[in-house]
């Protein structure tokens, strides 16, 4: 599963309208027999861009990490989605 939220805002330069995002959540959780762990986060939610950071998980599902995140170094949605599956993959095929 993922979760994505963006709030866009939109204003004009140069007599233009240009579309910056200015909040980010992207969420993702394997559902396993168990239950859903937690694989990743990245979010803003505390704040303004500047404070975004990534949440980073053990292979249970529990947070270890909170780590700053430079906007230039949150990977695009395509990357986000292409992580979530390998770790359906690698979660299901562990055992976890």
């Amino acid at each position: 599963m993922l979760y994505v939220f963006k709030r866009l805002d939109v204003r004009i330069r140069h007599g233009r309208p240009q579309v910056l995002t200015n909040l980010y959540t992207y969420h993702a959780r394997v559902r396993l027999e168990g239950g859903a762990v937690d694989v990743f986060r990245y979010d803003n939610t505390h704040g303004e861009v500047e404070t975004l950071h990534q949440h980073v998980y053990d292979s249970d599902g529990n947070m270890i990490a909170k780590e700053p995140l430079p906007l230039e170094e949150l990977p695009p949605l395509s990357r986000i989605v292409r992580d979530v599956e390998f770790y359906a993959r690698y979660l299901a095929g562990a055992g976890a």
